[in-house]
């Protein structure tokens, strides 16, 4: 991140406010700071007090932590262990797995496409860097979104389908014309099936970028199993673009339920029996107390969905935040400790395309205080980052193959990339219930101006999009109630209306009410890998105009 991108510019900025510089201690309602080793004798206290408790990870640090951490619960007998990256991107990693036999796509950020194919994601929001590169090595941009987003401005073509349902529809068009199968009814309740075909009639040798729309739509497995496979077989590829800078990366180190290599492997390289069942994940530790919830550099309040039960949850726990800055889920926690930005940690992180990077900028605090609970607990955590690549990536058979000497001496090294890929069996998922029901569909966007929640300078926010709700045009009232059935929450906003939202869609900018919108959201039903429907729920609208 550098002058070369806006959004990692402003990082600097960004990490250099309600920073935490020392451990900080809960005593009734105040915080008192306590030397690291003090803090890290206390949460390991905690640990081995809880008779339950939940590990969070992140994809916002290094794969040396992503391990670190893992490798600790399963010390503990702990399978119980997962990071929002992994929730989020699940439809995908699963479907990959099954299409690919790996994680991974053979596409490499930067060759050459014909026709670039965007669905459900803006990326020229998310990813400015990628996005120019990707529109300029394309002969043509298609973008298919529930909105006018900002990518589907500069798009040549365009396809606006409904949230949901809308977007499995989409792929379930493609998919049957591509097999030679025969298009289900029910995809015209949702989409316009001639207009679909005739779009993807016109596309030669796509190249795929999909994003939130689909894998949050409460069908992304179902999606993108499908979506996937058509643009393989009409001689496309699959640019993958993950949402943090670790997603890849901490998923692939084990920060998940499952084990990130066989267990009579890690086993023999640990020394110490696992626990073959595999764990819970993030919104299972949720609907249920834990005594202690360790949360490495993650913001659950703010990301989680139901977001008001889950500071029930925290209220009522132990709460271990590691963290560079002050965030929602600080205010929970009964210890604070300080971890280092990963714009100034050291260490590897691996790109949603496979390419793992290495840099050694300063110490990376996380890691130093999961040394010293390790020390308590008995387990040891070198003190040498390198040391732990060396022991992640010869465990994890994707990453063995890496010279881990020449990744840090600047030679930057991909993950085992598949060559080829194979036609796979494809689930019958019938339209939830709840997308059948009356309402108008809540579809959340990121604004341009700000580079995450609540994040950017004051210049940044004078030019960022407004915090109301963006109706369409000719939507008649300047204040209304959101309210969600699943969760029994409303929310109230201002109204804006604009030609770029369609007629039955709400859209509002996460970067502004991420904390508040996630209160409508529930934590089920959900995708039948597990993810939620964060930007499919339907909401009850009420109009306050008086």
């Amino acid at each position: 991140m550098s002058l070369a991108c806006p959004k990692g510019y402003e990082a600097f900025n960004f990490y250099r406010k309600n920073t935490v510089e020392r451990p900080l201690l809960r005593e009734g309602d105040e915080f008192y700071e306590v030397k690291l080793e003090e803090a890290a004798e206390i949460a390991s206290q905690w640990i081995m007090e809880s008779k339950t408790k939940y590990f969070i990870g992140s994809a916002e640090d290094v794969n040396e932590v992503a391990w670190s951490l893992q490798k600790l619960a399963r010390f503990l007998g702990l399978n119980d262990i997962d990071h929002c990256g992994r929730v989020c991107h699940a439809p995908t990693v699963e479907a990959y797995k099954r299409i690919f036999g790996t994680t991974t796509t053979p596409y490499k950020l930067g060759e050459e496409v014909e026709d670039l194919l965007v669905v459900g994601s803006d990326v020229s929001v998310t990813y400015p860097v990628h996005w120019i590169l990707l529109k300029k090595s394309a002969r043509r941009v298609v973008v298919v979104d529930a909105w006018e987003s900002f990518t589907m401005l500069q798009a040549d073509d365009k396809l606006i389908v409904p949230p949901g349902p809308g977007f499995y529809a989409f792929s379930e068009i493609v998919y049957s014309y591509e097999f030679g199968k025969e298009i289900p009814r029910w995809t015209r309740e949702w989409v316009d099936v001639n207009e679909v075909l005739e779009l993807w009639k016109s596309l030669e040798k796509p190249a795929l970028v999909h994003g939130m729309g689909m894998t949050h739509s409460g069908y992304g497995y179902s999606s993108i199993i499908r979506l996937v496979q058509a643009v393989m077989k009409r001689g496309g590829t699959v640019a993958t673009l993950r949402g943090k800078a670790n997603v890849q990366g901490a998923g692939d180190m084990g920060l998940n339920p499952y084990l990130p290599a066989p267990i009579d492997t890690l086993e023999r390289a640990w020394g110490f029996g696992i626990n073959p069942k595999p764990g819970i994940d993030m919104l299972q530790a949720f609907q249920a107390p834990r005594d202690l919830y360790y949360i490495q550099c993650q913001n659950v309040v703010a990301s989680l969905p139901n977001a008001f039960e889950v500071t029930t949850i925290l209220e009522t726990s132990k709460v271990i935040h590691v963290t560079p800055k002050i965030t929602e889920t600080s205010i929970f926690a009964d210890l604070i400790v300080p971890s280092t930005p990963l714009i100034w940690s050291s260490g590897t992180v691996t790109s949603g395309d496979g390419l793992v990077t290495s840099f050694t900028v300063g110490e990376n605090r996380a890691l130093t205080f999961l040394r010293l609970i390790g020390e308590y607990l008995g387990i040891e955590i070198p003190k040498n980052i390198k040391e732990i690549t060396y022991e992640a990536f010869s465990l994890v058979e994707s990453y063995s193959h890496i010279d881990v000497e020449s990744l840090y001496k600047g030679k930057d090294q991909y993950v085992k990339k598949p060559k080829k890929w194979k036609e796979v069996p494809v689930p019958k998922q019938p339209i939830m219930k709840v997308h059948k029901e009356e309402g108008v569909w809540l579809y959340t966007a990121r604004d341009p101006a700000l580079w995450t929640t609540k994040g950017g300078t004051e210049k940044m926010f004078k030019s960022s999009m407004k915090e109301k709700a963006y109706f369409w045009e000719g939507f008649s009232c300047n204040k209304v109630r959101l309210c969600s059935n699943l969760t029994g929450r409303c929310l109230n906003f201002d109204v804006e209306t604009t030609k770029r939202v369609p007629k039955g869609v709400v859209v509002v900018f996460f970067n502004h009410v991420g904390l508040k919108v996630n209160a409508l959201v529930p934590w089920e039903p959900r995708d039948w890998v597990g993810t939620p429907m964060y930007k499919a729920v339907k909401v009850k609208v009420t109009c306050l105009d008086g």
